[in-house]
């Protein structure tokens, strides 16, 4: 592992210079589309193919991209039907040319030398993939930062540094892609925390990672926006998310992040479907069986892999286990106002409940003795 990762000048700009391509996902963003495309024209490295999906906007926004489109040749617009944030994502990097890719989110904007310093870093240390830090911009006009380590690894190599992959935000944005890093890494359809989803993949298949210690995106922290319009029911889709990401760890052998997960395992789990269980909506109801019984599987096969990670922290088995004791009683008590819709989560719940009894409070008991 090396340092020496600056975000310093980019790369010259003549005919030689990689075209980066920006993927812009739009979604009834006519309010803030203009200012995203304009940090993006402005950028200082003009090497850029400039590729708008709109994704069956409803306000105006695909007459914006037309009118974007007739203003700039670098930019294309690519009109579809409304699919989701991973769709428009995957259709811009099927129709990219350039030798690098970035996401933009159509809310956020570029500094000016966002790109120029990214493809400098690429270029000088031949990486797959470059991240920089961002500007957390909130409505108020509030600005607080978050950088990234500052240095040059092998993407594996920052997967199992924990101190390392903590200091990362589990985006898509404020990074620049070799784009056949792209090809092979893509983003799932039909679920929500796409990025976390591809987030481990990106950097288990990138052979060079730089991080460059400079805040470059900016990142508009709205309510309403993109991340924050998230459906309730599909809450579910991040208990999913989670476990195929332990089972990704556990499957590569991934063994300093998995003990860095070994305080929260059994909370999140429980955290998760706490979240979907509190849900009120007829068709949340509906959809429990099918999910749970998804959770019940993958439980059945993770639980017992992750023990040796959660037996190494014996300090943390008391707070895992009383706030587990809180949550299950308190879900006990509200079993039979849902009987029957209820009944799959709360097998869940107490199969998490015997699963912890039986690995954890026994054997510590024995060792007492």
């Amino acid at each position: 592992m090396s340092n020496g990762a600056d975000g310093g000048t980019y790369c010259n700009a003549d005919a030689a210079a990689p075209v980066v391509s920006v993927i812009v996902p739009v979604y009834n963003v006519a309010r803030t589309l203009d200012r995203c495309v304009n940090s993006i024209l402005h950028q200082t490295y003009q090497h850029l193919e400039i590729i708008l999906i709109d994704d069956g906007s409803t306000d105006g926004s695909s007459r914006l991209c037309d009118a974007l489109d007739a203003r700039d040749p670098r930019i294309k617009v690519i009109h579809q039907r409304n699919q989701g944030l991973s769709a428009a994502r995957n259709v811009g990097v099927d129709h990219a040319h350039g030798v690098f890719v970035c996401f933009v989110d159509s809310d956020d904007w570029l500094m000016p030398e966002y790109v120029g310093s990214m493809v400098d870093a690429a270029v000088r240390y031949q990486a797959d993939m470059v991240i920089c830090g961002y500007s957390n911009v909130s409505m108020s006009g509030n600005t607080s930062q978050s950088l990234p380590y500052g240095g040059v690894c092998n993407g594996r190599e920052y997967l199992n540094h924990a101190d390392i992959i903590n200091s990362v935000y589990t985006v898509a944005w404020n990074r620049l892609y070799r784009i056949d890093l792209c090809r092979t890494v893509r983003f799932p359809d039909n679920l929500l925390y796409e990025d976390r989803y591809t987030f481990f993949r990106f950097f288990h298949e990138a052979n060079i990672v730089v991080g460059l210690g400079k805040s470059l995106y900016c990142y508009d922290n709205n309510p309403d926006g993109i991340t924050h319009a998230i459906n309730d029911v599909r809450k579910l889709d991040l208990a999913q998310v989670y476990l195929t990401e332990i089972r990704f760890y556990l499957d590569h052998g991934y063994d300093s992040i998995l003990r860095g997960y070994a305080n929260t395992l059994t909370e999140l789990f429980l955290k998760l479907i706490g979240t979907v269980y509190r849900q009120r909506k007829e068709e949340s109801r509906e959809a429990y069986p099918q999910r749970v019984n998804w959770l019940l599987a993958e439980l059945d096969d993770l639980l017992p892999r992750i023990r040796p990670y959660i037996s190494s922290c014996i300090a943390a088995y008391c707070a895992l286990l009383c706030r587990h004791v809180k949550v299950y009683m308190a879900f006990a008590g509200l079993r039979y106002r849902w009987r029957g819709h209820m009944d799959p989560l709360f097998r869940l719940l107490h199969r998490a409940k015997a699963w912890v009894v039986k690995h954890i409070v026994r054997p510590l008991r024995n060792m007492s003795h």
